[in-house]
Formats: structure tokens, sequence, C-alpha cells
């Protein structure tokens, strides 16, 4: 449904799911958008709801504001409005938090902190410090749902998980007295959604 579905990559819009390939992951199985509704307690309208990519959006589904970085310039945030974040905080818990993450990477990992981040480095000469440019942003819908067909699911489910865990940055359009939001980039991983952190170290798993 909608732009949502579309790909240029025939091959991947025949791909069923792989239960054995989930199960192997300890993945929850989908095999279908009613199975993924039924999951996050929701009907399949509201499902299709939140992951449907709309160009003409009259109601956003986030609130976006921007705050200082600690070394000058702004972040984007992008917080996902109530019902929607508590949807993705479903997603998080049966999804995202079973995930596969590299042993190396610390954030948002259970057991993990700043503190067993630094440990290794302690007494260490050199120390060298890097930042990702646009690391957010660079998590596009594509990649997100890359990961997931990889992982086991076919795609119409994963089309929508991707879409439940990326947003494209909107602009307010005045047409008439009707205020539109359209998208004025591509879909990627909110900083502000549940799902962003978990689904982050996955898609870096081999960079960690």
């Amino acid at each position: 449904f909608s732009a949502t579905l579309r790909t240029r990559n025939h091959e991947a819009r025949q791909l069923a799911v792989d239960e054995a390939q989930l199960h192997r992951y300890g993945l929850p199985v989908w095999r279908t958008e009613a199975e993924l509704a039924q999951a996050l307690e929701i009907s399949l309208k509201t499902l299709r709801h939140f992951s449907m990519h709309s160009a003409q959006e009259r109601a956003p589904h986030y609130i976006t504001f921007a705050i200082p970085k600690r070394r000058g310039g702004e972040r984007l945030i992008m917080a996902p409005k109530r019902r929607l974040k508590a949807l993705q905080r479903r997603l998080n818990a049966l999804l995202c938090a079973k995930l596969p993450a590299s042993e190396h990477a610390h954030g948002f990992r259970s057991g993990h902190s700043v503190r067993t981040n630094a440990q290794p480095h302690v007494g260490k000469a050199v120390l060298l410090q890097l930042d990702i440019r646009e690391f957010c942003p660079s998590i596009h819908f594509g990649r997100v749902r890359g990961l997931l067909l990889a992982l086991g699911y076919g795609y119409p489910v994963a089309s929508v998980l991707a879409a439940l865990m990326t947003e494209p940055p909107r602009q307010p359009v005045a047409v008439g007295d009707t205020i539109y939001f359209a998208p004025v980039g591509s879909r990627t991983c909110p900083q502000g959604a549940p799902t962003s952190p978990q689904l982050s170290n996955a898609l870096l798993l081999k960079m960690d």
C-alpha cells in the first residue's frame, strides 16, 4: 500500500519469510501484516495508518525540535507522538532489543554503560575519539528494510516494520486554508524514536 512497498528490486519483492533464519536469531515470526498487527495489539487499519508513507500528511506522527550540541550547532530531534511512541516501545521490546549487536557496542545495551565503554582504554597512551557525521540520517529506510530482509522477514512485513521505524523530515505547506506536512527528504531513523538506538546497533554491527 502506498509508496511504502515500492522498490526497483524485483527479486526483493518476491522474498517470503524465512522462519528458520528468524528462529536462529531468536526473532519473532511474523508472516503477514495481520500477524504483526496482532503482536503489537493494534488493528490492521491502525498499523497501516502509522506505516503508510504520505506525501500530504495533515497530522504528522512526530514533533520536531532542535537542541544544542555540546560542541556547537544543533541536533534535530523527531519525537514520536504518544500513540506511535507506545507502538514503537512495544516493537522495541518484541524485536529491536533482540537484534544482533556487536560485543564492542556499549550504548543502549543492558549491562553496558559509559563505564564499560571506557574500561578497556584506561591507561592507554593514545585514545582516538571519532564522531559519525549525520549518523541517524544515514540510516535510511532501504537500509532498515534490507537488514530485516537479511534476518528472515518477508518483503511486506519488512517494509511495514521499516516504515514504522523511519520518518522523513517534513515541512508545513499551506494550500488554501489547509496545512499539509510534506516530506522534504528520505525516510530515516529519527533521533527520538524508541526503536532507533537498538536498530542502529544492529545496522552498525560490522563497523563496531
